[in-house]
């Protein structure tokens, strides 16, 4: 059937001329008559309920130009619990151009049944599924849950659309009940869906106008190494396996004019990996299952075109955080911890903030290392033109390009295409670039099936290179954005964990790789993977904070107890006892302080080397000054100074110092001579007084030996007085206190050998 304009009955001689909306209204007709043509149509009705699901799984063609025929294949499944009868499925369009992105967002959020449409009528715009008086050797019923297949097409022509260059919503109607009996067929069920129509008015009927397709592939994960070759999970093995997302989306990186960038702590992650890994779990240690994947993995990655790579921050930070919390010192960790990369320090910075959000604060951190391009989301710049800042483009992506169409059932694959194929065309009429940011498979897979004509595939690079359409842009955070960015006790975790860090690197002997792998828990700790997932961010950092234990708190280098301690000099030493409670050898510093310097001076111990689980004594000298008691405080600290858990007070006595000190010494020492002496004295007096035998002369007396039997002093016999014989002679008379003491005291006559008075000698 050949297309024919509407007649139009002209005006009789002298009549009244046609109302001026009526003209346009003709003049409209005419111009949309090269499209039309006089085909049977049914008005839809609204809304009835529905007792079917439609499943639309193929459309051709998805962009459609004149002379077109369009196919929609799918199925009809009944959601009822009971059977459906005199089943029928008409294609179904509205008419209404698309043109615009607001028009497109009004359809795409309407009802089902909105806009109502016509229903074609032609027998190849429709078809039985179920017994009818046109079918009746099909099936009786469709059974409660139960599907059945359809197709039904139509021309471009029979779809009467009224102009080229712009998108129009199509679909199909379902027609039955769940009665036999009654044969009339109300509407069950809806399935819509977008079509693009060009008029290939270009030269050798290219479309009239197109626009650049830039899609730029993100490889990337969240963070799992907490140790040198131990991982908290194993979700990276399923990722890079055959099938996985990574490896998918390394494949659709690999695409020509694609562009992509991958995160270092990804690539970083990875080669350990491949090297042989542990996994953690609830019974300890397991061997991972990725190692062989890991280097298949790298290996692909090795073959990408570089010049169509860019490399982001290590570990995607969560820079709207640390900017709104003044903590954009942190980014140092991950920028040491991207340098030690090889595979990607070649490659250069893409600024990409979490999401591509951001605000004026964001955007200074996103500007920091260099970037070279600024990737944005149009929520945040509000514009899909090519901008600049501070000389580096900025380029916005479409933060609902992989959304849904229009419903029932919006995110089936083939509507997500069509809508993103509607957009594109929409772009390409305003002159707008389409920018798309993959991250899944399922995007991968949308956006390799959503090229169309209108379309030219560029790389970032190339679009970046430009003229850019806006000045700086003006960039707004939306409110309540989900996830929310990472809260301050997150960020503090990571604040806390810095600073034990820090003082763990400076106590070890031998440091090895420890700040490099330090670098990489801490910018992996800020990931905005752990945006509104604290639970998950201190399982992360859990081993990193049980690995180097309570630094900063004392716990792991602690002091003995506090003792008095005592000197005895004008110089000395007092002890102090370190305990290294860790697994490494440690160097640490003793800063002492004494709170009275002018009674006690100390000196700290400048370094101490203490081996693993060991108790040593360390020695303080000390330097008194007068006799006393002074406080004095102890900290353990690294060697730059830092505290290692609270200081500890202890008492040293001071008890003797300098030239007073000696004299006190040496005149205890006189005294104790002194007193031993007068004590010997002592003794021999009392041993004489008691009778005891006389000491030999030699020992007793200072005399020579004869004058023991000659003289006779006082104390001799005197002539003519007796002595009687009983009397026993007293050879040891005590001394009285008042007589001078007589060294040598004249023997009696029977003492120097004379006879007794019975003749003996």
């Amino acid at each position: 059937m050949t297309s024919r304009p509407t007649a139009v009955r002209r005006p009789r001689s002298g009549g009244r001329p046609l109302p001026v909306t009526l003209r346009l209204l003709l003049v409209l007709l005419l111009v949309a008559a090269p499209l039309t043509v006089a085909v049977p149509a049914e008005v839809a009705t609204a809304a009835e309920p529905a007792l079917v699901r439609v499943d639309l799984n193929e459309q051709q063609p998805t962009v459609a130009r004149a002379g077109d025929t369009v196919r929609l294949s799918g199925t009809v499944t009944n959601t009822t619990d009971r059977p459906l009868f005199h089943i029928q499925v008409l294609m179904w369009r509205n008419q209404a151009p698309y043109t615009d992105l607001e028009q497109l967002g009004t359809v795409l959020a309407s009802e089902p049944d909105q806009p109502i449409g016509a229903r074609l009528t032609e027998p190849s715009n429709y078809v039985d599924l179920t017994q009818s008086v046109a079918a009746p050797d099909l099936q009786p019923s469709l059974a409660p849950g139960e599907s059945l297949p359809f197709t039904v097409t139509a021309t471009l022509d029979q779809l009467l659309l009224p102009q080229y260059d712009a998108a129009y919503l199509i679909g199909v109607h379902v027609k039955g009940n769940p009665v036999r009996e009654d044969a009339t067929r109300p509407t069950i069920g809806r399935g819509r869906i977008l079509l693009p129509v060009v008029s290939g008015a270009g030269e050798g009927g290219a479309p009239a106008r197109t626009t650049s397709l830039t899609s730029v592939v993100l490889l990337r994960s969240a963070p799992s190494r907490v140790g040198a070759d131990q991982f908290i999970d194993d979700h990276l093995a399923a990722e890079v396996a055959p099938g996985g997302r990574l490896r998918t989306l390394l494949a659709g990186a690999a695409r020509e004019n694609t562009s992509w960038a991958v995160d270092p702590a990804l690539v970083d992650d990875l080669a350990v990996m491949a090297r042989g890994y542990l996994v953690r779990g609830p019974d300890g240690l397991r061997p991972g299952a990725g190692a062989v994947d890991a280097a298949a993995w790298l290996a692909e990655y090795d073959a990408l075109d570089a010049g169509a790579g860019y490399r982001l921050r290590y570990a995607q930070p969560d820079l709207a955080a640390l900017a709104h919390h003044g903590q954009a010192e942190l980014l140092a960790y991950g920028e040491r911890a991207a340098d030690a990369v090889d595979r990607t320090q070649n490659l250069p910075l893409l600024g990409f903030p979490a999401d591509g959000l951001a605000d004026e604060q964001t955007l200074e951190l996103v500007l920091q290392g260099e970037a070279q391009v600024v990737l944005l989301s149009q929520t945040s710049t509000g514009s899909p033109q090519l901008a600049r800042a501070d000389e580096r483009p900025v380029v916005s992506f479409e933060a609902d390009a992989f959304a849904g169409g229009p419903g029932p059932e919006p995110d089936a694959p083939l509507k997500v295409q069509q809508r993103m194929l509607a957009a594109g065309l929409i772009r390409a009429l305003t002159g707008e670039p389409v920018v798309r940011l993959v991250t899944t498979a399922d995007q991968l897979g949308h956006d390799t099936g959503a090229e169309a004509p209108y379309l030219v595939r560029e790389p970032l690079q190339t679009l970046a290179a430009g003229q850019p359409t806006l000045g700086y842009p003006r960039l707004t955070m939306p409110a309540g954005a989900v996830p929310p960015e990472l809260t301050a006790d997150q960020v503090d975790a990571v604040v806390d964990l810095t600073a034990n860090y820090r003082a763990y690197e400076e106590l070890l002997v031998a440091p090895g790789p420890l700040a490099q792998h330090a670098d990489s828990i801490l910018a992996s700790g800020l990931s905005a993977a752990w945006r509104g997932q604290p639970a998950a961010q201190d399982t992360f950092l859990q081993p990193a904070r049980v690995a180097i234990g309570g630094i900063l708190s004392g716990d792991s280098v602690t002091l003995g107890q506090p003792v008095p301690a005592i000197l005895t000099g004008s110089t000395g030493s007092f002890p102090l006892m370190v305990t290294n409670n860790l697994d490494v050898a440690v160097r640490v510093r003793v800063a002492v302080t004494s709170t009275n310097t002018s009674r006690l001076e100390v000196q700290p111990v400048d370094e101490v080397v203490i081996q693993p689980g060991e108790t040593i004594q360390v020695q303080v000298a000390a330097q008194p000054s007068a006799n006393g008691e002074v406080a004095v405080i102890a900290q353990l600290t690294t060697m730059s100074g830092t505290p290692l858990g609270p200081p500890t007070t202890r008492t040293v006595i001071a008890t003797q110092y300098g030239t007073v000190g000696w004299a006190i010494a040496i005149a205890a020492g006189a005294a104790f001579f002194i007193t031993a002496a007068l004590r010997i004295r002592q003794v021999r007096r009392e041993r004489l007084r008691k009778g005891e035998p006389e000491l030999e002369p030699s020992l007793t007396s200072s005399g020579p030996a004869s004058s023991l039997t000659t003289g006779a002093p006082s104390g001799t016999v005197v002539p003519g007085e007796v002595v009687p014989d009983h009397e026993p002679v007293r050879d040891h008379e005590p001394v009285r206190d008042h007589e001078p003491v007589r060294d040598h005291e004249p023997v009696r006559d029977h003492e120097a050998g004379a006879p007794d008075d019975e003749g003996r000698p």
